[in-house]
């Protein structure tokens, strides 16, 4: 039986995403669990345009529309470092991953005349 670990890619990107958990996250989970569904949506709003920035808005979004592939480990890598200090990401990133990836394809779309 094989041992399993990370590759070094998934072991840089763990890394990076503990940074990010951390630094971005952390702070301000705790009041984020209290917050009302609209108020989490706008507290929401400045870590979702830091996740833009990291390049993490458009994982599996069709290349045709700016996104990139990424294995489901390394994708679980980026889950389970936010969820540790926050535990609204770990219900909420996929949804807001997904999200994010389609206003991107909207975007694409408008901008080149084609339909989703």
């Amino acid at each position: 039986m094989s041992a399993f670990s990370f590759t070094q890619e998934q072991e840089m990107l763990r890394q990076e995403a503990k940074k990010f958990a951390k630094k971005e996250l952390a702070p301000g989970a705790s009041e984020r669990l209290k917050m009302a569904p609209m108020e989490l949506h706008e507290a929401l709003k400045p870590l979702d345009k830091k996740i833009v920035d990291m390049g993490w808005s458009a994982l599996n979004a069709p290349d045709k529309y700016g996104g990139h592939q990424i294995d489901a480990v390394s994708m679980g890598v980026i889950f389970e470092e936010c969820a540790k200090v926050d535990p609204y990401e770990r219900l909420l990133e996929p949804c807001r991953q997904q999200l994010l990836s389609w206003r991107l394809c909207q975007r694409t779309c408008k901008m080149s005349g084609s339909h989703v």
